[in-house]
């Protein structure tokens, strides 16, 4: 965390810092800000609420090792080769066609946080045929690190459950983020970021109708990919 913040500051101005050496490293925390609930098209329905354990693991690209916004090492005093985060995500439906849900998730490697919500709007769902659906979702990484990434997105998901268990979904995703760090010399510095990524994921109906697992894996915007998986409970 010392070493990130020593590096912030040798980085001002914000023209310089935001545009050439960081700009992997920005890459980078927006694709650990992804969230994420892991869930296809189709409405829950009203009742009870979906509660689910998550992980989510962002490998670190070569181009990212090698940027001075990257030299975080463990404590083994070694460089990570992937950031890992475990989440937990709760998600509710109402009468009508409508889900929505809070995330929490802890980057210790970062010294970060995140927090989400996300709503989500099925337009189509029947028997036997595709659903789709629209979702919008707005996350925040804060935390120790005097750091903070704001992300907003739009998302149109297409799912096709077959076999009574199982339910394919893929999404694209248009997101904007906005990075803001405390200058050394006081004020702010902020950045902005905008891009569009896709992902692919299976959900598996292990004890229907209470309990799901889930495996995601997400293309972003520099051809690197995260890999998520949740399992779920149903009360």
């Amino acid at each position: 965390m010392i070493r990130l913040f020593l590096t912030l500051a040798l980085l001002s101005p914000i023209h310089g810092f935001a545009q050439s050496v960081s700009k992997p490293y920005l890459e980078f925390l927006s694709q650990v800000n992804r969230f994420s609930p892991m869930e296809g098209a189709g409405s829950h329905g009203s009742f009870g609420v979906k509660v689910g354990a998550m992980m989510q693991v962002t490998p670190r690209t070569e181009q990212g090792k090698n940027d001075i916004g990257f030299n975080l090492l463990n404590q083994n005093n070694e460089e990570d080769a992937a950031i890992s985060a475990p989440k937990i995500v709760l998600t509710k439906g109402l009468f009508i066609p409508v889900d929505f849900g809070v995330g929490f998730g802890l980057i210790d490697q970062l010294d970060l946080q995140q927090f989400a919500g996300y709503l989500q709007w099925t337009i189509f769902e029947g028997l036997a045929m595709p659903a789709v659906a629209v979702r919008y979702i707005a996350s925040q990484l804060q935390g120790q690190a005097d750091i903070s990434v704001l992300s907003h997105a739009g998302e149109a998901i297409l799912s096709y459950g077959f076999f009574r268990f199982f339910n394919l979904y893929s999404s694209a995703r248009y997101q904007r983020d906005e990075f803001t760090w405390e200058a050394q010399t006081g004020g702010k510095i902020r950045s902005e970021l905008t891009g569009t990524s896709y992902s692919a994921g299976l959900e598996v109906m292990v004890l229907p109708p209470f309990t799901t697992l889930a495996v995601e894996v997400q293309s972003l915007r520099d051809d690197s990919q995260s890999y998520l998986g949740k399992l779920a409970f149903l009360f």
